[in-house]
């Protein structure tokens, strides 16, 4: 699996206009996460570890995208409503694919919690900074180019403090930002990902060359 680097890019200009189509302001803090949600994803975990970075920095925001079962949805607004983060949290429902690409163009980080996922990879074609399990060896590809922060899946304080480190260092999401434009530009395009197929193809089966 790849980036379809034609979907997923970065853009001001889709930033800005997302952010006024949600009503983000420029200096608020968005947090996005994406997929189908259920328990594995772990969304818990970002909503409680986003409680926390609300009190370290008020105007952070936080975008969920996707859908669950009636309970799960039941069960994460719960959490929302008990810990007052009912203004700061936009819940969408699935977005297609050939517009999610803008939705991680208006946030400032993403943040992918529970078992790996495509997303997260997509996400990291429109240079955004991610968040991920560093435990998961499915994302090692993205660790080894440097192009995400790790933080100890299920554990709501590191990945808090992995929030909060992105929060208030833009240094570091400028370098995430960068590495991960050089890891899908070189690694996870389809492009790239299309050239490694072709080049096993040869290696393995070299009297089909043509």
């Amino acid at each position: 699996l790849g980036v379809n680097t034609n979907r997923f890019f970065k853009s001001e200009k889709l930033r800005e206009s997302y952010r006024v189509k949600l009503g983000y302001n420029k200096d608020e803090f968005v947090i996005v996460t994406s997929g189908k949600f259920d328990p594995s994803k772990e969304i818990y975990t970002l909503i409680k570890a986003f409680s926390s970075i609300v009190k370290e920095y008020p105007k952070s925001r936080l975008l969920l995208i996707g859908k669950g079962s009636i309970e799960y949805m039941s069960y994460l607004n719960s959490i929302i409503e008990n810990d007052n983060l009912d203004e700061q949290t936009h819940i969408l429902d699935f977005v297609d694919n050939s517009e999610l690409g803008a939705y991680y163009n208006l946030a400032d980080v993403g943040v992918w919690p529970g078992t790996n996922s495509i997303s997260a990879i997509e996400a990291l074609g429109t240079e955004l900074p991610v968040v991920i399990p560093k435990e998961d060896a499915a994302y090692k590809v993205v660790f080894d180019a440097n192009a995400a922060i790790g933080f100890e899946k299920n554990n709501v304080h590191s990945l808090a403090a992995a929030l909060s480190d992105l929060v208030w260092s833009p240094e570091v999401r400028l370098e995430l930002s960068n590495n991960a434009r050089i890891l899908v530009k070189e690694r996870l395009s389809w492009e790239k990902v299309a050239e490694k197929s072709i080049a096993l193809y040869c290696n393995t089966y070299p009297s089909q060359r043509t």
